[in-house]
């Protein structure tokens, strides 16, 4: 549900306003899709099974239907519903002058959430069937910004924003499959943004110069794992998690002859975590609440949101008899794998001499190779109407557009990886459980074919 106004004050000051609800109910749960030839399956935990010896309580997925047989096709393990609600009123305003634009924007709002559990876990009995307490969070976005016209073809431009945002579900639930509690105290993150920048508009180049820096405070963030030391799954809880991103971009289009444009995209940044979290590790399937607390020595290691420098170097060639041909030549640096907090910890170096090799090969992260790749695109407008004037009236037309992208097959980059989760604290060989790498596709080929009439 959704309602919007807008209002001109004079001839210089539009506002804009709304109010705005929204709910969502989803269902989690885990299908038996295949048996692997098995007959059927005994829906029973078996990690509790194993710490809990003889217990006929603890074993049951689901005290409300015990020892029930799967099939294909059927449910099982556990089921949930996360059910959310969120209503916030917006307003902007827009000020435009002949040498000065602004704007101011705001959003207020009320977040809310909760898991109603399905199914009555027998090792938390009282804490899994049912519906949890509501998590509420009052949050609130303002954002204002401005741009200084120094002439019809040069603009000075910069914004600001301040807010805070609820969490996740799944970073406050500590086990969202298997019960109601939450981490804590859940808070609020708090975001923080500015930019600014240099616009340049002529006939003959366009282009833009700007810098950012985004910070995120107070977040929390839960990684599910198995874990070797305590052999079960367990919820690695980190809260107080602070990251910082600094950058700048540069964008700019110049038209060397009226059929040639050359264009150039490049960006900057540094991404990465900027403080050390307080860690807590709950395991899955025991009743204890908490296995003690840590700390991980995080701050200053790099966030896995892909290539840290991108550049793209384009040329292009629109023909008087309406084809075209464009040719990118892209480059990516500075990629980094998503880290394991828990190799970051004292317990991950217990006994290992710092500064020693395999000290470094446990702490360190690691930088993905860079990689260079050609993209080449080609396409044609045929007006029908010129070729047969009975059949097709003026206007129709006929757009062919064909794309290679990597053209020179470049199999070997690396768009990704993440260090496993699982660590080997007895032998500390960060190799026993390897990094994971994702890699982009070879020579690829699009054919677009439109009929426009």
């Amino acid at each position: 549900l959704f309602a919007n106004i807008k209002k001109m004050i004079g001839d210089n000051v539009k506002v804009f306003g709304g109010l705005t609800y929204q709910t969502q109910t989803t269902d989690n749960y885990r299908k038996a899709i295949d048996l692997l030839g098995g007959d059927f399956y005994v829906n029973l935990n078996q990690f509790a099974e194993r710490t809990y010896i003889g217990n006929d309580q603890y074993n049951q997925n689901n005290l409300l239907n015990p020892n029930a047989i799967v099939r294909t096709g059927d449910k099982y393990n556990y089921e949930y519903k996360a059910i959310f609600h969120k209503a916030f009123a917006w307003g902007q305003s827009q000020f435009v002058f002949k040498k000065f634009d602004a704007f101011v924007a705001a959003r207020v709002g009320m977040e809310m959430f909760q898991r109603q559990g399905l199914y009555q876990y027998g090792i938390f009995p009282n804490d899994s069937y049912g519906n949890s307490s509501i998590q509420r969070f009052a949050t609130y976005q303002v954002k204002a910004g401005a741009t200084y016209k120094i002439n019809g073809r040069n603009y000075l431009y910069a914004s600001a924003m301040i807010g805070k945002d609820a969490p996740t579900f799944d970073n406050t639930f500590i086990s969202p499959r298997t019960r109601n509690i939450t981490v804590g105290t859940p808070v609020l993150e708090t975001m923080q943004l500015i930019e600014g920048g240099y616009l340049i508009k002529t006939p003959n180049i366009n282009g833009r110069i700007s810098a950012f820096a985004t910070d995120i405070n107070d977040a929390t963030q839960i990684n599910r794992f198995y874990h070797e030391d305590y052999r079960t799954f367990v919820n690695y809880v980190m809260t107080n998690v602070d990251a910082r991103s600094l950058g700048g971009e540069l964008a700019i289009q110049a038209k060397i002859t009226p059929a040639v444009t050359a264009t150039f995209v490049g960006t900057y940044m540094q991404a990465f975590y900027n403080s050390r979290p307080d860690v807590t590790i709950i395991r899955d399937n025991d009743t204890t609440s908490a296995l003690g607390s840590s700390v991980a020595y995080i701050k200053d290691y790099y966030l896995s949101v892909g290539p840290q420098t991108a550049t793209t170097l384009g040329l292009n060639y629109n023909s008087p008899q309406f084809w075209y041909a464009q040719v990118n030549f892209n480059f990516v640096d500075r990629s980094y794998v998503s880290i394991n907090p828990s190799r970051r910890t004292v317990e991950a170096v217990d006994g290992i001499e710092t500064g020693s090799e395999a000290y470094h090969k446990i702490i360190d992260q690691e930088k993905l190779p860079s990689a260079f790749t050609v993209d080449l695109f080609m396409g044609k407008t045929f007006a029908l109407n010129k070729w047969n004037s009975k059949m097709f009236k003026y206007g129709t037309l006929l757009i062919l557009n064909v794309g290679v992208n990597n053209i020179l097959n470049n199999k070997t980059v690396m768009t990704g990886g993440y260090e496993q989760l699982r660590f080997d604290y007895t032998g500390r060989n960060p190799d026993r459980f390897g990094t994971k790498y994702f890699y982009g596709y070879g020579a690829n080929y699009f054919l677009n074919v439109t009929f426009k009439f």
